[in-house]
């Protein structure tokens, strides 16, 4: 059922990004009674948009939803109530650029290094008040060296500061709402709570800074400097991050929604508790491709646009061989003969000789590795870590073949007859030396992975047609009961 009566109508707002790309929200507004009332909204888009059909369940954000696109188009929203009734709207979605906050586009005036310097010695408050009888104006200040300064709590709102330096300065709760510090030095500031909506901090040095709690929203940081800063508790939605560095960077509880990370360098962030959402990965002049994880963004887009990668992945998993060993220099020679033996033969020989990561055990070590690799080969000979190693890997991976090798002049270990009952376990290939596990490596070790993983395959193949052969009778005894019916 159709409800018309009530007051809520579609608005909504947009950024302008460049070379013909917007940003757009589109949300409901109404009584908040009404609004209350509102259990979802589903858009329905122009259809050049790859998914046309976007539902949206946040009641906090008034139903947002946030996109890129490049042109104007009549949009429409089934809103449906809590009492499953629906109600029907309609908007044309404009795309006009927003102004920043507080400048009415005049030309900056060019205040002097002392001039500044003199307002500053009489204190941050008369500052503040002299910035406040004028706060449309743009003061440029470019150029400015202010190191190591407390200016906590100071209005530099739209002002220019391009290029300056203030390094090892306190700027905590500073107001700075489209305060341009293009190319500006400010390694190892706080900037702690502090107003940077709409800053523009492009090519900024913003190494080891402390941003924490401060808000970026609207922010340009492309090109900027984030290596070991602090943005825990920050928000940065609609920011644009394409081309920063984040490295070892603190974004703990931080806000990333609708941000541009296009050419990011990400490593070892700081993600706990960090709201992730729709993060642009595409150039300005390709469709728009969002995800949800700022570590992953750089990877996805590599993925997507270098056959390169493809081929590397898909040269791993088919052709990666793990070979697990004791590694004592006696053994060693015949592990490494053996891998130079597998790279002659096409394969990608992984060696596992050394310290596992400290952010992960020897377990998950071995098992990254091994669900990598097409199979794996583990000379048991003088057995010391192997027990271990194929504990996480026989039982956790049944589609990776294990081919166990041993010296015939050694026993297996005790605990490896546990193993055999496992169809992914191979029987013991026994070599009396290097030569002889060389020369019979093709026949007596790669031949029974492959008749391994042929009997698999088929196999997978018989119980494909199986499932399909009981859904087709399925579907006949369907028929057949309609018809007799």
């Amino acid at each position: 059922m159709e409800n018309s009566d009530t007051m809520i109508a579609i608005v909504n707002d947009s950024q302008y990004l460049g070379n013909g790309m917007w940003k757009w929200q589109v949300w409901i507004e109404g009584p908040p009674e009404e609004l209350r009332k509102v259990l979802s909204v589903r858009y329905i888009l122009h259809p050049t948009f790859k998914n046309p059909f976007r539902l949206v369940k946040e009641e906090s954000t008034k139903f947002k939803l946030s996109a890129f696109g490049w042109g104007e188009f009549n949009l429409k929203a089934e809103i449906l109530m809590k009492d499953n009734t629906k109600l029907m709207r309609s908007h044309y979605l404009k795309l006009k650029a927003e102004e920043k906050p507080n400048i009415l586009n005049l030309k900056p005036i060019k205040m002097p290094y002392q001039d500044f310097k003199k307002l500053l010695k009489q204190g941050i408050e008369e500052w503040n008040i002299q910035r406040k009888k004028s706060p449309n104006q743009q003061f440029d200040i470019s150029r400015i060296k202010l190191n190591r300064m407390d200016l906590g709590g100071i209005d530099l709102s739209n002002c220019v500061l391009k290029r300056s330096e203030m390094v090892d300065s306190n700027l905590n709760g500073a107001i700075l709402e489209g305060t341009n510090f293009y190319r500006s030095g400010l390694a190892g500031s706080s900037f702690e709570n502090a107003n940077l909506r709409y800053a523009d901090l492009e090519s900024a040095g913003l190494e080891n800074v402390k941003l924490c709690g401060a808000d970026l929203s609207n922010s340009n940081l492309s090109g900027a400097n984030l290596i070991d800063a602090n943005l825990s508790g920050a928000n940065l939605e609609g920011a644009d991050l394409s081309k920063a560095l984040l490295i070892r960077t603190n974004l703990t509880g931080a806000i990333l929604k609708d941000c541009r990370v296009f050419g990011i360098s990400a490593w070892e962030l700081k993600l706990s508790n960090t709201i992730q959402k729709d993060l642009s990965i595409s150039h300005e002049d390709e469709g728009n491709i969002t995800v949800d994880n700022l570590e992953i963004a750089q990877f996805i887009y590599l993925l997507l646009n270098n056959a390169k990668i493809r081929d590397v992945i898909d040269t791993v998993t088919s052709k990666a061989v793990l070979i697990l060993g004791r590694f004592t220099n006696k053994r060693k020679i015949i592990l490494e003969a053996l891998k130079e033996e597998l790279r002659k033969k096409g394969y990608v020989p992984i060696l596992f000789d050394f310290d596992p990561s400290r952010k992960r055990d020897l377990t998950e070590s071995v098992q990254l590795l091994a669900n990598m690799s097409k199979f794996v080969i583990a000379d048991l000979s003088e057995a010391k870590s192997i027990p271990q190693e194929l504990s996480s890997i026989v039982p956790h991976l049944p589609s990776v073949p294990v081919q166990p090798i041993l010296l015939t002049s050694e026993k297996e270990y005790s605990m490896f007859e546990h193993w055999k009952k496992y169809d992914c376990a191979l029987d013991i290939f026994y070599y009396n030396n290097k030569n002889h596990l060389i020369h019979n490596l093709s026949e007596c070790v790669i031949k029974p992975v492959e008749c391994w993983k042929s009997r698999k395959e088929e196999n997978n193949s018989i119980k494909m047609e199986n499932v399909n052969l009981k859904k087709e009778l399925l579907e006949i005894k369907k028929k057949l009961s309609i018809t007799t019916h």
